[in-house]
């Protein structure tokens, strides 16, 4: 999984990688606001069910990213 920042190119680079690669990938909910799990896991969330939650390919996946990604 890659941390939760929409507006870093070079994260949304590397996802856009994997799943052109035809790799499952996190997208985070836009109800996380944490960058990463150590935080998300500090404020509370069930991190491994919002992973589990989440996890998208092909075209799905690439549907997923346009809607999270900031950049």
């Amino acid at each position: 999984t890659y941390d939760n920042e929409p507006r870093n190119k070079e994260i949304v680079n590397r996802i856009e990688r994997c799943i052109s690669n035809n790799k499952r990938v996190v997208i985070w909910p836009k109800s996380i606001k944490e960058k990463d799990i150590n935080d998300m896991f500090l404020a509370g969330h069930d991190v491994q069910t919002v992973v589990q939650s989440n996890v998208y390919h092909g075209l799905e996946a690439q549907l997923k990213l346009n809607d999270w990604k900031r950049v």
